[in-house]
């Protein structure tokens, strides 16, 4: 009896423990996306080249992440965009993230 209800159970064990592990990775990828933004923002308004702006997100970011990097005014913006991740062939949400630091004065990008 045990061993045809665990079984019937088994399955959804392991259903339930992949969605688990895909949503972990999503917001791990999530958290590096974030801090990789912040810290090439803040980096960027403090005068440092655009290049080594890049290379520092990139260090940060996941694999595959897209990085741009802006001025808008007196603020320089930065997107981190990382690859999405798959449950199977459902798509979880694509971590995007933009921070923006105030430009130190003197300093121009």
């Amino acid at each position: 009896m045990v061993t045809a209800e665990l079984a019937a159970a088994l399955p959804a064990l392991v259903l339930v423990v992949s969605l688990l592990l895909a949503v972990v990775g999503a917001a791990s990828d999530a958290a590096r996306t974030s801090e990789a933004a912040r810290s090439a923002a803040r980096a960027a308004s403090v005068g440092t080249d655009e290049a080594a702006v890049t290379a520092q997100a990139k260090q940060l970011a996941p694999d595959g992440a897209s990085i741009r990097v802006w001025t808008d005014g007196p603020w320089v913006r930065v997107e981190v965009v990382a690859p999405g991740r798959y449950w199977g062939p459902l798509p979880l949400p694509v971590p995007r993230t933009t921070a923006a630091a105030l430009l130190e004065s003197g300093v121009a990008l």
